[in-house]
């Protein structure tokens, strides 16, 4: 293994970015998802699009499909897209593509991926080495110049819909989002966690899409969104139970009768299990006709949806496997003399964040300001911690104040607990933000995933092991079943 310099730990690649870095992401002034306009003197926007296919563009080519026949060659370039820094030792390269090889063939492999990305490379305009270099035993993509990267402009737009609560907002994230991450490589481990998160994400985007048109009172438009939902997700509960009720409300009770024998006889082939009891329930409201309730016209608004109170994704899959870990975490942030902040280290695909998230959805109802998730993956610069912080929670910087002194300001007199992604990048800045919050602001706790501690004073320590696998020797008990 190569030995790294102090503070150039890769990042963890199944991080997701709620604002990014600003490098390569949406012109907010002009078209969704495309990059700005550049003066003639500077280079060329390289663009990477990895939602729904892999294909790189430079000016007026672009390289797709049948060029990049070689899986490692286009393996190598998308993981350093992937990677929040644009930048990888060749030995996270190495463990990430070919774990299970011999070292010395596993470089050899390494070395003729560079060889066949680079002679790909060659027909866009512009020299192959400065699009992948190569510096000591980091690989950098395209270090001189612009990148726009689909992944990155998708979340910056997920944000920023959430932060504006407007439909073309929400309508401009969603059509960023071309399909699944690398559809066509679903059985490497490397992509599945950012695939199935990315997935989740667009998911809860077309939810809290169709949650808008129906405040709107535009209900056919909501059908229309959650279609979209369960024709990507079949098995997507809530997605169905949204489409009786809106059914029903505008006169289409037959269809919302339809709507749960679809979703039964789905969650039925697929996992073996009936629906929730609360669909079941409206499902006899529905056919008794008792929803909705006769003194209510069936094409009356409903009354407006409250402000959300968190801002995490939604889970398309059960948790399972940690559920001692989630509740002994949820007892040291709910403890009547609580950790401040609790960090939950570990070595990369653990399953950190996975577990974080669990532990938030269920602590929602205890802070009355609300759970809110900051992805800090995706960024470079160690600065923008506390605005990317203050965008998560739709906090404007005031004139004349830092970001941070904007966010105790505004986080003084609130009791919320805050989920800090992916530090281990920025982990001095994550510290210092930390510290600063903790002391301003009383009633604020924070959950830190990374792969090392912060080291801030009061700091508690949570590591994560890795899932331990069934004994396939043992039979479980009926009382485990």
């Amino acid at each position: 293994m190569i030995e790294r310099p102090a503070g150039e730990a890769a990042a963890n690649l199944d991080a997701r970015s709620s604002g990014g870095s600003g490098r390569g992401l949406a012109d907010p002034s002009g078209v969704p998802g495309d990059p700005p306009q550049r003066p003639a003197s500077e280079p060329a926007t390289l663009r990477i699009r990895l939602l729904g296919g892999f294909s790189i563009a430079l000016e007026s080519t672009t390289l797709s499909g049948a060029r990049w026949r070689g899986r490692a060659a286009a393996a190598v370039l998308e993981l350093l897209a992937l990677s929040p820094t644009r930048a990888l030792y060749r030995d996270e390269v190495i463990d990430l593509l070919w774990h299970d090889e011999d070292p010395e063939i596993a470089s050899a492999r390494l070395r003729s991926a560079l060889h066949a990305a680079r002679r790909v490379l060659h027909a866009l305009p512009a020299p192959p080495q400065a699009l992948v270099q190569t510096r000591g035993e980091r690989l950098l993509l395209y270090p001189e110049g612009p990148l726009w990267i689909d992944v990155e402009a998708f979340e910056a737009a997920t944000a920023a819909a959430r932060r504006s609560g407007e439909v073309a907002a929400y309508q401009a994230a969603i059509d960023l989002y071309a399909g699944d991450l690398r559809p066509e490589e679903r059985d490497e481990d490397w992509t599945t966690t950012r695939r199935e998160s990315l997935r989740e994400t667009f998911l809860g985007l077309l939810l809290e899409l169709a949650d808008l048109h129906k405040r709107d009172g535009e209900y056919l438009s909501a059908i229309t969104t959650l279609e979209r939902a369960v024709q990507l997700e079949p098995a997507l509960e809530d997605a169905h139970a949204r489409l009786m009720r809106l059914s029903t409300l505008t006169g289409r009770r037959q269809q919302a009768l339809r709507q749960y024998r679809r979703l039964r006889d789905t969650l039925r082939r697929e996992l073996d299990v009936a629906p929730d009891p609360a669909t079941q329930s409206l499902y006899l409201a529905i056919l008794s006709g008792s929803f909705p309730a006769p003194s209510e016209p069936s094409s009356a608004p409903e009354p407006a949806t409250p402000p959300r109170r968190d801002n995490l994704p939604v889970q398309l899959t059960s948790f399972v496997g940690r559920q001692r870990e989630k509740e002994a975490i949820a007892e040291l942030l709910v403890d009547p003399a609580p950790a401040c902040l609790l960090t939950l280290t570990g070595v990369g695909g653990y399953g950190k964040t996975r577990l974080a998230l669990a532990v938030a959805s269920e602590l929602v109802a205890v802070y009355p300001d609300g759970v809110w998730l900051v992805e800090l993956g995706a960024l470079t610069d160690p600065a923008v911690v506390p605005e990317t912080v203050a965008a998560a929670l739709g906090v404007e910087p005031e004139p004349g104040r830092s970001p941070t002194t904007s966010l105790v300001e505004a986080l003084r007199s609130r009791r919320l607990l805050l989920l800090l992604d992916n530090c281990e990048h920025l982990i001095d800045a994550c510290a210092q933000f930390a510290t600063v919050v903790l002391a301003g602001c009383p009633g604020v706790q924070i959950l830190a995933t990374s792969r090392e501690p912060l080291r801030v004073p009061g700091e508690r320590v949570w590591r994560v092991p890795p899932l331990e696998l069934p004994d396939l020797h043992r039979f479980p008990s009926s009382e485990e079943l």
